[in-house]
């Protein structure tokens, strides 16, 4: 669970944890989710990456955003808050 906003609204983000399975590498993440790409308001809204049900027995990546140019060709600003784990 986090809180993200936007500085001017409308950024385009992708949340999400796990996914690492880098092939020959010794350890990577057993799961992956993600919430898509979100476009962020100027106010704190709150987002949560449900893992009801996914094994969480090796955790590499617990938590990343993603960002491309494609989707924000004027750049981006955005604050993220208050990352728990429950």
């Amino acid at each position: 669970v986090w809180y993200a906003k936007g500085e001017t609204g409308g950024e385009m983000v992708e949340f999400k944890a796990g996914g690492i399975d880098a092939p020959g590498k010794p350890y990577r993440d057993s799961f992956e989710i993600s919430l898509g790409t979100v476009k962020l308001d100027t106010k704190w809204t709150r987002y949560e990456l449900d893992l009801t049900g996914d094994d969480l027995s090796s955790v590499i990546g617990g938590f990343c955003w993603v960002a491309t140019a494609l989707a924000n060709p004027n750049g981006l600003t955005f604050d993220i808050d208050s990352i728990t784990y429950e």
